[in-house]
């Protein structure tokens, strides 16, 4: 190689390196913006790294257009976004991508994502997984695994948790009941294990704050009754979360999401019971 294509190389290397720290010094920035609450100032800053490929900036700026702030709110953008930042193996753009996947239908694709986000004990996640395994459709059904998961849900005080155990009490066994909750804080002790790992293995630097969103998606999947029993009455609706999503009809097994509880109509009164005859003295 020639000493002038090695300086060339050099020099794009150099080069290379120099925009590389001006990127990383822009996403810092919007992270220091969005802290203040300048979400416009945060989503210029992100724009430019975000176009470059910097995986931090694709991930802050989906949330902007999540949220709907600093700029309008557009799913799909928000979505595209998660969905480059995760192709580059960010993990928490990876976790918000298979729930946006599952939100609109793509069930299937989104189930590693949402796997691997359970795994790390995200409370959305360890719902759909729990519901997958009780139901049996887009995972094999093991009511064990489905209790134990939607235990560790509702320990992290996710609403939609309790109605569901309250289904799945009417139908799993006493005793599978109890091996749960002992693989529940098996697959308890093993996500923080995981999220110490991941914390681990990334640069941590200033992280921004952004609320992370209480509900799973909309169209949620509900605990099915096992084939020959009668459908369990539907659990009290918790309520609406931060940053909704439009419900769409229910799907299947999917109920709307969570929305506050409506009035029932007042069941049938019981007809009034009749004494008996009794039957004639002997004589």
């Amino acid at each position: 190689m020639t000493a002038g294509r090695l300086g060339l190389l050099w020099a794009v290397g150099i080069a290379a390196l120099s925009l590389a720290g001006v990127a990383r010094g822009d996403v810092k920035t919007g992270e220091e913006a969005w802290n203040r609450g300048d979400y416009t100032v945060a989503v210029q800053q992100w724009e430019g790294p975000a176009e470059q490929g910097d995986p931090d900036a694709q991930f802050h700026l989906a949330q902007a257009y999540r949220l709907g702030r600093g700029v309008p709110r557009d799913l799909a953008r928000a979505e595209a976004l998660f969905a480059k930042a995760a192709a580059q193996g960010h993990v928490e753009a990876g976790d918000f991508y298979g729930l946006m996947m599952f939100d609109r239908g793509e069930r299937t694709a989104a189930m590693p994502y949402v796997r691997a986000a359970a795994g790390r004990g995200d409370a959305r996640a360890q719902y759909l997984l729990g519901i997958a395994h009780f139901n049996g459709d887009l995972e094999a059904k093991d009511w064990v695994r489905a209790y134990a998961l939607m235990t560790l849900a509702q320990s992290a005080g996710l609403p939609q948790a309790a109605p569901a155990i309250a289904q799945m009490d009417q139908h799993i066994p006493l005793a599978q009941r109890q091996a749960a909750a002992t693989l529940a804080a098996k697959l308890g002790e093993e996500a923080e294990t995981n999220r110490r790992n991941q914390l681990a293995a990334v640069d941590l630097g200033s992280r921004i704050v952004t609320p992370a969103p209480v509900a799973p998606p909309s169209g949620l999947p509900q605990p099915r009754p096992p084939f020959g029993l009668g459908a369990p009455a539907p659990a009290p609706s918790a309520t609406a979360a931060a940053a909704p999503a439009p419900a769409p009809p229910p799907v299947r097994v999917a109920a709307a999401p969570p929305a506050p509880a409506r009035s029932a109509p007042p069941a049938p009164a019981p007809a009034e019971a009749k004494p008996a005859a009794r039957p004639a003295a002997a004589k």
